[in-house]
């Protein structure tokens, strides 16, 4: 939320309301009532279980959702969420770390993975649950190498060669920072009907090696992101125009 807001005002966007519901919320109610109609988009953080019980109360309180008028965090673009999202939010943008329309020799090697592997669960490659969980896996197992299976002391060389991963994954190279945190590409994506009628992602931009700090934009010097944070303000911001559009 906090990197959409910080660029969308960036660009000259006006953020007329932020609405927060509480984590573990299950009755979203009162706050989709809170929620402006009268803009040109809305941006729904909300996610995992949270996200279609909100869309459902926006629904039952401002009818009918317009999809292209929506823009979604990852979960707006995972495989999981298709069903329910339905096609009524075809149309909607959102952002991640995964393409579920990547076609190159590494996300198929990837996807034939999972194949042979979880042929069940194919479909699921490009969920941000199966791979941040299958990179976290494969990241540890790098690092129990590197030290041999070596836990003593309180793993201090196994949490060191975790710091020092690196993976080359199927939607771009996984780095870790000096926090520890991942660099990794983002990819815009946008929700369309497929052939089949089915809702799906068309990939049409990368955002190459994004970081924490959203290329300096916040750092341990600059008010941490809350209800008011980061204000809406016109400015120039690093990482603003840094994308590779896909066709």
């Amino acid at each position: 939320a906090a990197g959409f807001i910080a660029e969308f005002c960036a660009v000259g966007g006006n953020v007329t309301k932020r609405v927060f519901p509480p984590l573990n919320t299950t009755d979203y109610s009162s706050y989709a009532q809170q929620m402006p109609t009268n803009v040109d988009g809305t941006f729904v953080a909300v996610g995992g279980a949270g996200l279609i019980p909100f869309l459902k109360a926006y629904e039952q309180a401002h009818g009918p959702i317009n999809g292209k008028k929506f823009i979604g965090n990852l979960f707006f673009s995972d495989p999981l969420q298709y069903k329910d999202l339905s096609d009524r939010m075809a149309g909607a943008l959102a952002s991640g770390p995964t393409n579920g329309s990547a076609t190159d020799a590494k996300a198929t090697a990837f996807i034939n993975t999972v194949k042979a592997t979880y042929p069940d669960l194919v479909g699921l490659a490009p969920s941000v649950f199966f791979y941040n969980y299958y990179n976290a896996a494969w990241g540890l197992v790098k690092a129990l190498t590197t030290v041999k299976g070596d836990i003593s002391g309180g793993q201090k060389a196994l949490q060191a060669a975790l710091g020092k991963v690196s993976l080359d994954a199927a939607y771009g190279k996984i780095t870790m920072d000096a926090n520890r945190n991942a660099i990794t590409d983002n990819y815009v994506q946008q929700l369309i009907k497929g052939a089949d009628g089915k809702l799906t992602v068309k990939t049409i931009r990368r955002i190459p090696a994004v970081d924490q700090t959203f290329g300096g934009t916040f750092s341990s010097t600059t008010p941490p992101p809350g209800r008011t944070s980061p204000a809406c303000v016109k400015r120039s911001l690093p990482w603003i125009g840094k994308y590779i559009t896909l066709k």
